[in-house]
């Protein structure tokens, strides 16, 4: 079982309980949310390393701004929370959108339950590797100040 804390928001609930059902066998931790207007308080809840975000809410509603808003609430919330959209009207139009408003990667559903668990453990990955170059970051900033530092 792969660390990471997964947070999977969608209004249908078939679409939760397959996609916790898929992820949890992989993940250490896997939450569902199906009301996106409670977006910020799991966020606010618990920390995510990544979340996997329905672009659509509203019925007959194939936009994907629904999405896109509670995307910037996750950017907002939690920065370093990576966003895969999954959506059932994809395409290639759709998938590039997603990408330039700020997600990791793009979902079509119905998927395929190993291209699902791939996509969620490479971004997964590159979430990780993100932190831990922050922290390096941060660890050379201390150690720079602690060098200059008059002794």
């Amino acid at each position: 079982m792969k660390s990471g804390r997964i947070l999977i928001v969608d209004d249908d609930s078939d679409v939760l309980l397959s996609a916790e059902l898929v992820l949890k066998k992989e993940f250490r931790r896997v939450a569902t949310e199906s009301d996106p207007r409670r977006l910020a308080a799991a966020l606010r809840g618990e920390p995510f390393d990544v979340v996997l975000l329905d672009m659509n809410f509203s019925p007959g509603t194939t936009s994907g701004q629904e999405g896109v808003e509670c995307l910037r609430t996750v950017e907002k919330l939690s920065p370093d929370t990576k966003v895969i959209f999954m959506t059932a009207h994809g395409g290639v139009e759709t998938a590039v959108q997603a990408i330039k408003e700020g997600a990791s990667d793009f979902v079509v559903k119905p998927w395929d339950n190993e291209k699902l668990v791939a996509t969620v453990g490479a971004t997964l990955r590159f979430s990780q590797a993100a932190q831990t170059v922050k922290d390096l970051e941060t660890r050379q900033r201390e150690l720079s100040r602690y060098m200059g530092a008059p002794m």
